[in-house]
């Protein structure tokens, strides 16, 4: 994922990773080996006791975890360390959950409260408190941070109203406790399961409802755009079903003990489940085929969720621990290599978007058109999704554009699917409003001192510590990489582009100082680019998001070694 300020930088980009890969291959042969295992990108550990409920927050930089030590965790994603312990409780944390602008966060207990919190500060808001036993599930509504649903043990689905601190609405129909409750994307349906064996998905305008009897449901989830749900039983199978018609579609089968968490990918296309016997599933929705299966949990998996974009993978177990899974559903193996169980090979997903940033109304012109299939087929569907946590825009079409009416930080998403039914994603981020980090002044000119090109450039209107790097494309597109090995092993082929820290604001300039001798027959005109990340983040190495900012370049002239 990427945040990139002009269509040039993006391009950049790309030379620079693909030159990177095939600079690996030449020197060590193929290092991109298929590997059929996934193991945990990181485990959370923290809690002393049973894991319940796990979910990210909005703009999937932080997760939110509740327990049965009575203690609800945030947790940053990136560094996997403890933001805030949210303290309160006197009993079981059932259920977590974000506001839409990630600002606030809900919990559900068994000691019959409902509790808000300020996730900046770990502060409790409020506590609604009722007589009616358990709080086994919470949501916000993805429209509303006023509105909240709970599930609990007097049998009805309830809608809160924060503000006023007051029950607006209560669902009824159920006979038996409410174990779970979950709310549609566009927020116009809610999804409630009962211990009287029927899930049931109710129009929150009319409050017309529509009823499945799944007995032996543990786990279930309304799918992103309400047509659809996925129950989970103690059979270790799941069943998709229809909204619409109430009947059932098809039924997922992998998991050898009972099932307890499921979950819809953002654009309805995944599916994921936790079960008794400690594995993550991950599977494709059209064709309920099993895609991964992730193990490193030594006990009962009990929570799962997409992260907003979709490629991570979050579960929370009776380990105690919590488990991040980054996982490229956009990735193919390479050529030999099995692309799945039957031999096939994904496609690949190739998003461009144009512009990138800008304020609002902002229209971005989409294309999938590079998009394609290794194996020979056809590209039959193209899906785009960009969300912000609050708004979610949709659209078809190998070619299409989007409209973005607010400000915001927007991850794009294209999913592709071939005419085999396997699908890819890629995606991208779109910066809405003005994101400006800091400023450039004073580039005029490139000059040489001795074997270096040095370049003075001012730093402005600075917000944060940052990373200022240069790199030089070559005429044919391709960048210019610093690859002066030592003579004796072991050798280093990383690339070393030139990077100066910039940690204050300061009007004396900064001297880059750039190799000027370049191999034998490659010297030429160049051009040189400037722009910002944040400090001590690789963007060549580790995919870290380039800032919007004053992106610089100009036309320079290197020599022959």
């Amino acid at each position: 994922m990427k945040t990139i300020g002009c269509n040039d930088t993006r391009r950049l980009l790309r030379h620079w990773k693909t030159g990177l890969v095939s600079l690996l291959g030449l020197l060590f042969g193929n290092v991109g080996a298929y590997a059929e295992t996934i193991e945990a990108t990181r485990t959370f550990e923290g809690h002393t006791n049973s894991v319940e409920s796990v979910v990210f927050s909005p703009d999937g930089k932080h997760i939110l975890s509740g327990s049965y030590d009575n203690t609800i965790k945030l947790w940053n994603v990136d560094t996997g360390k403890v933001v805030h312990t949210f303290q309160g409780h006197s009993d079981f944390v059932m259920s977590v959950g974000f506001s839409p602008d990630g600002k606030d966060v809900l919990s559900g207990s068994a000691d019959n409260t409902l509790k808000r919190w300020n996730a900046l500060t770990g502060e409790e808001i409020d506590t609604f408190q009722r007589n009616i036993g358990w709080f086994y599930s919470v949501a916000f509504s993805p429209k509303e941070n006023s509105a909240i649903l709970s599930g609990s043990r007097d049998n009805t689905p309830k809608l809160w109203n924060t503000l006023k601190g007051t029950e607006t609405d209560s669902l009824q129909g159920h006979e038996d406790w409410v174990y779970l409750v979950a709310l549609s994307n566009d927020g116009s349906k809610a999804l409630s399961a009962s211990e009287d064996g029927t899930i049931k998905v109710w129009d929150i305008d009319t409050g017309k409802e529509i009823t499945f009897k799944e007995s032996g449901t543990w786990a279930a989830a309304v799918s992103n755009d309400g047509s659809k749900v996925l129950a989970g039983s103690d059979k270790g199978t799941l069943k998709l079903l229809d909204v619409d018609t109430g009947q059932e579609i098809r039924t997922f089968s992998g998991h050898s003990g009972r099932v307890y968490s499921v979950a819809f990918s953002p654009d309805d296309s995944l599916a994921l489940s936790g079960g008794h016997d400690g594995t993550i599933k991950v599977w494709e929705i059209e064709t309920g085929k099993e895609i991964h299966s992730l193990e490193g949990h030594t006990d009962i998996v009990s929570s799962v969720a997409f992260s907003p974009v979709g490629n991570d993978v979050l579960s929370g177990s009776y380990d105690n621990t919590i488990k991040l899974w980054e996982i490229d559903f956009s990735s193919s193996p390479p050529d030999g290599q099995p692309g799945s169980e039957d031999g096939k090979i994904p496609p690949i997903a190739k998003l461009e978007a144009s512009p990138l940033s800008g304020k609002a109304p902002l229209n971005v012109a989409l294309d999938g058109s590079d998009s394609y299939d290794p194996d020979g087929g056809d590209i039959v569907s193209y899906k785009w999704i960009a969300a912000n946590g609050e708004t979610t825009l949709t659209v078809s079409g190998s070619t299409a554009n989007l409209t973005f009416d607010k400000e915001g930080e927007y991850t794009l998403m294209l999913v592709i699917k071939d005419d085999e039914g396997q699908t890819a994603s890629d995606s991208e981020t779109i910066m809405v409003g003005n994101f400006t980090y800091a400023t450039l002044e004073g580039l005029q000119y490139a000059y040489n001192v001795g074997d270096s090109i040095v370049l003075d450039v001012v730093v402005l209107n600075l917000m944060k510590p940052l990373d200022l790097w240069a790199v030089i494309e070559m005429p044919d597109g391709h960048l210019l990489f610093r690859i002066a090995l030592p003579k004796k092993p072991p050798f280093t082929p990383e690339p070393l582009p030139f990077k100066k820290a910039v940690d204050n604001h300061s009007e004396i300039p900064i001297s880059l100082e750039i190799l000027n001798k370049v191999p034998e027959g490659i010297g030429g005109d160049y051009t040189l680019y400037v722009f910002f990340t944040e400090a001590n983040k690789n963007p060549f190495k580790d995919g870290h998001n380039v800032l919007r900012s004053n992106l610089i370049f100009e036309e320079i002239t290197l020599a022959n070694d």
